[in-house]
């Protein structure tokens, strides 16, 4: 782990020393003493809210019996 001063500007990190690295790695930028903001709540569409076809979907009690017509495919 390498750790160098820079400076985010909202949009780049300027570093404010010489690195002494070749080639591309993978960064993590740390903001130290910054607390950040509660999470947003995410507002999910009608679709995605569970239980909301609740009473609207049944299925049949011999759904997974064998059907007759398929027993040659399955022997």
């Amino acid at each position: 782990m390498y750790a160098v001063n820079a400076v985010y500007d909202g949009v780049n990190v300027k570093l404010r020393e010489p690195v002494a690295v070749t080639g591309h790695h993978d960064v993590v930028v740390l903001f130290p003493g910054l607390i950040p903001s509660a999470p947003q709540e995410v507002k999910r569409p009608r679709s995605e809210i569970i239980g909301l076809l609740e009473g609207k979907v049944w299925m049949a009690d011999d759904f997974n019996d064998p059907i007759d017509e398929l027993k040659e495919y399955m022997e």
